[in-house]
């Protein structure tokens, strides 16, 4: 993802870029862990059934 974004004639784009690149994978991220945790919890539910 990074290629995208790298161009070094245009500082100020590169910085967007790079600012959306990261809060993307850390939404990512944070999403990612919030299902871990659903699926966790549902799992346990059905084994203690």
């Amino acid at each position: 993802m990074t290629e995208l974004c790298w161009n070094p004639g245009q500082d100020g784009l590169f910085l967007v870029c790079w600012t959306i690149q990261s809060y993307v994978t850390w939404l990512f991220n944070l999403l990612s862990s919030w299902g871990s945790l659903c699926i966790q919890s549902v799992q346990d539910q059905v084994a203690a059934i």
